[in-house]
């Protein structure tokens, strides 16, 4: 049977969305992405693309451009204060010998690359476009945005993130919670010895450097907190200095180029996965919106991207919609959780300072994940 052709409007322009509409105009669907920013979200200085992100990617044909556009890696390095290798990681090799097990990518250099590719792919692209509302009818979905214009479409793919607008109009409940840690980052330039990820383990929190290119890197850290607070200015910078003060040796020159407040992301660290239903009726939810994870498994980007292009895959079959959605969330659900119970369980023994058990978690998680999504 031919392959049916729906028009699918993207609430959110983050990682998953943007995958989401490559993935899906490659296979003859007609997409529009609304981000309801002012401009497009790249929130933090960079992340990790590790194999299963890569091995999604590269389905897609935009494994290389992430490579050329970051900083391949073999893995991680897992170290004390003094900068002495304590344990390393080297993931599976998803996408064959010689090449990276992991990229250090910076997030607007993520976004451009995927952008690029999404209008490329034929996807119109708008920002300042919020979803107000959502009516479901016997044959498609009314979509109601913030300036009062209507979207008629086949399919809604809700992408935005852990506060999901799309989420509670759809009636899927789904409450973030706090894992009682906040997690900073900033980016700094590439030491000459960052070849790799590094952690490096001290008494009151975990901290670690990635490369993003060959000329940056960003310095993250954990900090175990009682609840939720707000920084800014010059308390912000403070903090952060109080929080990196343990780090010595190769981590001292990085720890003390960080000057300025402004260059510096400090988020709560939360957990959330909606154990149930990713859809209702013609909307249907992916990335945060669904599974939010501690940033210890660095697999959350993995995810949002493996989402959208499992998603366009099960849209491209001749079945009923409600069918091909159904069959996307049973497949997805046991694959998050791993990540999002995982990365919780880190997180918790980080906070007691058992990282050679946070390792062995991450570790055999990693081993899970390298079998095919």
């Amino acid at each position: 049977m031919k392959q049916q052709r729906r028009s699918v409007l993207i609430v959110g322009g983050g990682i998953g969305g943007l995958t989401a509409a490559v993935a899906l105009c490659r296979r003859g669907h007609a997409v529009e992405v609304v981000e309801q920013q002012p401009g497009w979200p790249a929130v933090g200085w960079g992340l990790s693309l590790t194999g299963p992100a890569l091995r999604a990617l590269d389905s897609i044909g935009l494994a290389q451009q992430c490579m050329d556009a970051g900083y391949p890696m073999r893995g991680i390095r897992n170290c004390d204060t003094a900068g002495n290798v304590l344990h390393e990681i080297e993931p599976p090799s998803l996408l064959g010998p010689g090449r990276p097990v992991i990229v250090g990518l910076g997030r607007p250099a993520l976004s451009r690359v995927l952008r690029t590719a999404a209008e490329s792919a034929g996807a119109l692209l708008s920002t300042d476009a919020e979803l107000v509302d959502l009516t479901f009818r016997a044959d498609d979905v009314r979509a109601v945005l913030g300036d009062g214009t209507e979207r008629i479409v086949d399919l809604v793919v809700g992408a935005d993130g852990v506060g999901s607008r799309t989420r509670s109009l759809i009636g899927i409940d789904g409450k973030p919670s706090f894992l009682g840690q906040y997690v900073w980052r900033t980016m700094v330039e590439r030491p000459d010895w960052a070849t790799c990820t590094h952690t490096f383990n001290a008494p009151r929190h975990a901290s670690g450097l990635t490369p993003i290119s060959p000329e940056h890197a960003y310095i993250f850290s954990t900090q175990n907190v009682a609840q939720v607070s707000h920084l800014s200015g010059e308390a912000l910078l403070a903090e952060f200095r109080e929080v990196l003060a343990p780090l010595e040796g190769w981590m001292a020159g990085a720890r003390d180029a960080v000057d300025d407040p402004d260059a510096i992301v400090r988020r709560p660290v939360l957990g959330l996965l909606v154990d149930g239903p990713w859809h209702r009726d013609r909307a249907i939810l992916i990335g945060d919106a669904v599974h939010t994870c501690a940033p210890h498994m660095i697999s959350g980007a993995a995810l949002a991207i493996e989402d959208a292009v499992l998603l366009a895959e099960h849209l491209d079959g001749p079945g009923p919609l409600e069918e091909a959605l159904s069959s996307f969330g049973r497949r997805r659900l046991p694959r998050a959780k791993i990540v999002v119970e995982a990365s919780s369980t880190m997180s918790g023994l980080e906070r007691e300072h058992r990282y050679a058990e946070e390792h062995v978690v991450q570790e055999a998680a990693f081993a899970a994940l390298a079998k095919d999504a």
